[in-house]
């Protein structure tokens, strides 16, 4: 029989370590470090002459590889985005760079390697994703602030993805990993969230150096495997801290 076992979360002797890093100090590392580097670079916004009016049109222009530079003087882009290539999406600044979708998802990645970085991205509220990734295998999320939205980010058959140094909230579910395996989420703020967290039929997940506050339930596991959840800041969340339904060999430690 499944069984729910609610597990309340004791105060350490020590806080967790939580950096979060500003977009505009870490450009050039992420495009250095990931698969664009090699690439052209496409411009949107801005007054270059051969810059594009749209994040869209610069991606169906772009081929593997390249990279789309997204200037803030040109924001608010009011699009709904499909990533169906291995690029880089970079913003100019997550502050002042932003894409605001409609109904659907604001962006829905459908290729393996694509990268994200420095952008606000918001729905409407009725928004069901935000930033969508449909079998996106080896992709990275760095540092947008992504809110209102019925999920923030959602993972669904998307494997060996990172999701790092981002803030999401006013989401039903802040991150919902399902059926993705061997995520990486370190680093994220996820508050004002019904679910900062929920890791659903997946496994080999990690869960670290997060601010998961003020949501209803911090994390919530079900029916997954092998998931690591360390040195957390869970505080102030209304119903529960971690919660496991059927979930198994979990390694939970060093959270306060």
């Amino acid at each position: 029989m499944k069984k729910a076992i609610i597990i309340g979360i004791a105060f350490m002797l020590f806080m967790p370590s939580l950096t979060y890093s500003e977009n505009t100090n870490h450009l050039s590392s992420f495009i250095s470090e990931n698969n664009g580097n090699n690439g052209k670079t496409l411009h949107v916004g801005g007054d270059g002459p051969n810059n594009y009016t749209s994040i869209q049109s610069a991606i169906n222009n772009a081929k593997d590889g390249d990279t789309v530079f997204v200037y803030d003087d040109s924001s608010p882009y009011y699009e709904n985005i499909v990533i169906d290539k291995s690029i880089n999406l970079i913003g100019e600044n997550k502050d002042t760079t932003v894409i605001e979708g409609k109904n659907d998802n604001v962006i829905h990645i459908k290729a393996n390697d694509a990268d994200i970085t420095g952008f606000t991205i918001q729905g409407n509220g009725s928004t069901y994703a935000v930033i969508y990734l449909d079998h996106s295998n080896n992709t990275n999320i760095h540092s947008p602030i992504i809110q209102l939205a019925k999920k923030g980010i959602h993972l669904f058959h998307s494997n060996n993805v990172t999701l790092s140094n981002n803030i999401i909230y006013k989401c039903s579910y802040g991150i919902y990993n399902l059926f993705s395996n061997s995520t990486i989420i370190r680093e994220n703020i996820l508050k004002d969230n019904d679910h900062g967290v929920e890791i659903s039929h997946s496994k080999d997940v990690q869960i670290e150096n997060n601010n998961i506050s003020k949501n209803n339930y911090a994390i919530f596991l079900d029916n997954a495997l092998n998931i690591s959840i360390k040195r957390n800041l869970i505080k102030s969340n209304n119903v529960h801290a971690i919660y496991l339904f059927s979930s198994k060999h979990s390694v939970i430690t060093g959270n306060c």
